[in-house]
């Protein structure tokens, strides 16, 4: 029984946002409401029947889809193995579940010369992405007979996953599953390598080998299988939970594509790429409405015309690019070809080298230059005689210009051929012009150039003279500046200084007076002072003489009593 199971990717890319921003509450609410849906799927998967997208829109896949016509060993490595499906409760192996797949070892040898027995399974209809496909589980009941399982694809050519049952416990009901990093892949190897050329889930087969036994008579060789019979309950597929998200297309054109009908359709470089599948897409083209090209792949004219790129990645997820293309009437204007002679005369072992050029209203061009018969030799000169050149011009539109020159080639007198010193052409040069022409254009030529170097070193030198010219007279009137300024200076220095000895002269005389005044104020307080201490010694005088008077009365007053 086939089953799809979905479950959560830890490793998916980191998409802008994060759940840290988000309420606890919030985050757990998601997750359970994730794991319901999960879990809803995976259920409508197991119980409802039918062939439809199983990843994409959650639907069903059969019990077991083998090839679509039904030939169940078909690209095993044993396609000659006996290979039914029966009811679980109808075969020796109990534990079983619904349907199983029966394989018996018919005895055959397989090419690899050992004898076993296998199962195909083709889930290419279904459109299952292997970017999706976490892991694929088979339960299977394993004899004692058996001696390894393995995995191949593309009718056993591609050889995916094997695993030695050597000591390992059989005869019980065992799940072996392949996982990208897991341990029965082979080196190199996984899930994508199950896949077809569109990423998505294709046709694989289970082998089992059984050890060959001896069974020759008489050394004739003869080998046969151990007995024993592989039961297999279910092939269960563990999706990865969530989308992958869109791929991105890079178109390096323009959005409006403009030309002329006729023409192949010209476009930019498309590309497309799946960062979650980590690989290029394929990039189609498809036209809304009427297309502009017909079946040859040429513009028709008229439009505008609508041209949708795709891209589609494994989990069916579709990025486009829209672009308009508008288409010209045709263009029936041919090349010209530029050639200023109908015909010429040289000289034998001249060679026939021609530049020529040709112009278009619209593409570019190239002419193809063809000599007559006999024109050159195995070296590639003319030799003598009439001959004709061939110039042919075509633009991208079909329109096409041819000119035909007449080349005359005279004989020299004992019928030689002229060959030029170093086998070179020294008459004519690749234009098909004389060497004094061509000289003379050269010398003009340089004259010329010669002449525009005088006149652009003259402009360069007088442009060089008028900058000196203007650079002295800023610095002859910076320095009368300069000394202006200084005369200023010196000027307002000289008035200070006047201010100043004015200033100190009329303090002098101020101190001069002052000191005057300070002796005549001086003199006075002399005088006074003079005076003062003449009346202080009178009075002390006369104190001292009253105090004797009154000492004397004291003495008679005491006489008395």
């Amino acid at each position: 029984m086939t089953e799809v199971s979905a479950v959560k990717k830890t490793d998916r890319p980191k998409f802008e946002g994060s759940l840290k921003t988000l309420p606890a509450l919030t985050v757990v609410l998601a997750f359970a409401l994730a794991m319901a849906l999960a879990l809803s799927a995976a259920a409508v998967v197991r119980a409802v029947p039918g062939t439809v997208n199983a990843l994409a829109s959650g639907g069903s896949l059969p019990e077991f889809p083998f090839a679509d016509d039904n030939d169940k060993a078909a690209g095993s490595l044993y396609p000659a193995s006996s290979v039914e499906v029966a009811g679980a409760g109808s075969v020796a192996a109990a534990g079983g579940e619904g349907n199983v797949i029966v394989l018996k070892n018919t005895g055959e040898i397989s090419e690899a010369g050992v004898p076993g027995a296998g199962f195909t399974l083709d889930f290419t209809q279904y459109k299952l992405s292997g970017y999706g496909i976490r892991s694929i589980t088979i339960k299977v009941y394993v004899p004692a007979g058996v001696k390894e399982i393995s995995v191949t694809a593309d009718g056993g050519e591609t050889h995916l996953a094997r695993y030695s049952l050597s000591g390992f416990q059989k005869e019980k009901w065992t799940e072996f599953s392949l996982y990208d990093d897991g341990l029965y892949f082979l080196s190199g190897k996984n899930i994508i390598d199950m896949t077809n050329e569109r990423g998505q889930l294709g046709a694989f087969s289970y082998n089992f080998l059984w050890p060959a036994v001896d069974v020759s008579e008489g050394g004739d060789g003869a080998v046969a299988a151990a007995e024993g019979t592989v039961y297999v309950d279910s092939v269960t597929l563990e999706l990865i939970d969530g989308a992958a998200g869109k791929p991105y297309l890079k178109y390096d054109g323009a959005d409006v594509i403009d030309q002329t009908a006729g023409k192949t359709l010209l476009l930019g470089k498309a590309e497309a790429f799946d960062e979650f599948e980590n690989r290029e897409l394929p990039v189609t083209m498809r036209w809304e409405g009427t297309p502009g090209v017909d079946e040859a792949g040429l513009a028709v004219e008229g439009g505008p015309y609508t041209l949708v790129l795709e891209a589609e990645n494994s989990f069916l997820e579709k990025v486009s690019k829209t672009l308009t293309v508008k288409v010209r009437p045709r263009d029936n204007e041919p090349p010209r070809i530029l050639a200023a002679v109908d015909s010429l005369r040289t000289y034998p072992g001249t060679y026939g080298t021609m530049n020529v050029f040709a112009t278009d209203n619209e593409d570019p061009v190239e002419v193809k230059v063809t000599w007559s018969r006999g024109a050159l030799d195995d070296k590639g000169r003319l030799q003598p005689g009439e001959h004709e050149v061939t110039l042919y011009a075509e633009d991208l539109t079909g329109n096409s210009s041819t000119r035909v020159i007449a080349v005359s080639v005279p004989e020299t007198e004992d019928g030689s051929i002229v060959l030029p010193d170093n086998t070179r052409d020294e008459s004519t040069m690749r234009f098909g012009l004389p060497v004094w022409a061509v000289i003379l254009i050269a010398g003009a030529a340089a004259c010329i150039v010669i002449l525009l170097i005088i006149i652009i070193f003259r402009k360069v030198r007088k442009m060089c003279w008028k900058r000196k010219d203007k650079k002295d007279k800023k610095d002859r009137k910076g320095r009368k500046n300069k000394e202006l300024e200084n005369t200023v200076s010196a000027a307002e220095a000289g008035a200070e200084a006047a201010a100043a000895e004015a200033a100190v002269s009329d303090a002098e005389g101020e101190l001069k007076e002052a000191e005057e005044k300070a002796e005549g104020v001086i003199g006075e307080a002399k005088e006074a002072v003079e005076e003062d201490t003449r009346m202080t010694a009178e009075y002390v005088e006369w104190l001292e003489k009253n105090q004797s008077r009154a000492e004397g009365d004291n003495k008679i007053e005491s006489f008395t009593e």
